[in-house]
């Protein structure tokens, strides 16, 4: 049922697809995320509202900490002399949204392509 050369075999192994993605500023490899990365996501999502409720927040503010969680821990590898204060964890203070926005926008349509593909393994 898993077989090695499916998409879902080599998820299966622990193989994540990733893909290139080109910005203004080099390139950046994002990787299609595991259940646990799911999780860490959305536990990083969850921290930045600093247990306040999240009524108290602007919908854009949810998006904007859904982007961020989302880029920490989808963003595999950096441009070459990309600054490392803004690596692993600390996209958040990246101070380039247009950017960030394209990464995520990247990442989404790249996530959905594959889960089309495992979608549509027999």
């Amino acid at each position: 049922m898993f077989e090695e050369n499916t998409l879902i075999g080599k998820i299966a192994k622990g193989e994540f697809p990733s893909k290139k993605v080109d910005t203004k500023y080099g390139e950046f490899v994002v990787q299609f995320p595991s259940g646990m990365d799911s999780r860490v996501i959305g536990k990083k999502a969850a921290s930045f509202c600093a247990g306040m409720p999240l009524n108290s927040f602007k919908v854009d503010d949810m998006v904007s900490f859904e982007i961020d969680a989302t880029l920490d821990v989808v963003i595999k590898e950096y441009p070459a002399d990309f600054p490392g204060k803004w690596k692993h964890d600390e996209i958040v203070n990246f101070p380039d949204q247009e950017v960030k926005n394209l990464l995520f926008k990247e990442f989404n349509i790249f996530y959905s392509e594959t889960q089309k593909g495992i979608s549509g393994e027999s």
